[in-house]
């Protein structure tokens, strides 16, 4: 199955959370761009980047208004995209590093998806490096509960 379509199925049933392993960072970008340009986006959900050089870049505009020249860090990124109130998927890159770091981030990933069960649509993917010896160039994992 093409990444798209994958990626697709896994946002058709609401999974709040995808961990992205590839060594091809601008192709999944690209798709995503792609995808969330083509029907059946939800209407008025933007998609952003963030990562700790370049901060937030945006993909797709959101309906409401999401201020990409504010700044995170690794300790308050999950606490700003808590804070939006508009629909995004946000695609946190290099974002294994900070889990991998802090064990309380991952409770923090957790906790985040769970409370937005039933609210506004958000999605949280998060990018990992992968190295094309050990697996195919992207490959989609669910955050196991």
């Amino acid at each position: 199955m093409a990444f798209k379509d994958e990626l697709k199925l896994h946002f058709d049933a609401r999974i709040a959370v995808v961990n992205v392993v590839t060594s091809e960072e601008a192709r999944v970008l690209q798709e995503l761009t792609e995808l969330a340009n083509a029907s059946g986006w939800p209407e008025g959900e933007g998609l952003y980047t963030w990562d700790v050089a370049d901060q937030f870049q945006c993909l797709k505009p959101a309906k409401e208004s999401f201020d990409t020249k504010r700044e995170a860090t690794p300790d308050t990124i999950l606490r700003t995209i808590e804070d939006f109130a508009g629909g995004a998927t946000f695609v946190l890159k290099d974002f294994h590093q900070v889990w991998e770091a802090r064990r309380g981030v991952l409770r923090g990933i957790r906790n985040l998806a769970a409370s937005w069960r039933g609210s506004r649509l958000w999605r949280l993917i998060l990018g990992c490096p992968g190295s094309r010896a050990k697996r195919p160039p992207v490959s989609l994992r669910l955050l196991q509960s």
